[in-house]
């Protein structure tokens, strides 16, 4: 067997790396959930984006978008945007879930096939990922618990103050 397909093979096995603090926030355009048109993460270049990796499925999403659509709403002025990334292999039980939970606020992109959350290696619902005004990741965070909004709103307003 030669060296290049033992390389292959080796490398096929392998599970993908998963985007670190300090890394650029992977790029690919997504439709958006509830309207027509679509964006990139480098649409939101100098804005403070929180990116959520969710699904109508997920059971800490229920709480978790509820908890950060309440912080779109308080800390936009300041420069601070929500874009979820809906995993639902149907858009349409992601549109049904954001009507359900009246959810209004950021950014709503659909990825279906999930290639981004493939690039960012996202393992499990939901993970997040803090974005500075450089578009690069700042903080990752995986799960959600209610009590954890209070440290996901410390990361936030820290990178708020940070120029």
């Amino acid at each position: 067997m030669s060296r290049q397909l033992v390389l292959s093979l080796l490398f096929a096995a392998m599970p993908a790396l998963a985007i670190d603090a300090g890394s650029p926030a992977p790029q690919m355009p997504l439709q958006q959930l509830q309207q027509n048109g679509s964006h990139t993460l480098a649409d939101f270049k100098g804005k403070v984006v929180y990116v959520d990796f969710w699904a109508s499925w997920c059971g800490p999403c229920r709480k978790s978008l509820p908890m950060l659509a309440e912080l779109q709403q308080e800390l936009a002025s300041q420069g601070f945007v929500l874009v979820g990334i809906n995993e639902d292999d149907d858009p349409a039980l992601g549109r049904e879930f954001l009507k359900d939970k009246n959810i209004t606020v950021g950014v709503q992109l659909s990825d279906p096939e999930g290639k981004l959350s493939d690039a960012f290696g996202v393992q499990g619902m939901p993970t997040s990922y803090l974005l500075d005004r450089n578009g690069n990741v700042s903080w990752v965070h995986e799960g959600f618990t209610p009590a954890e909004i209070d440290e996901i709103r410390s990361h936030i307003e820290t990178q708020l103050q940070t120029p």
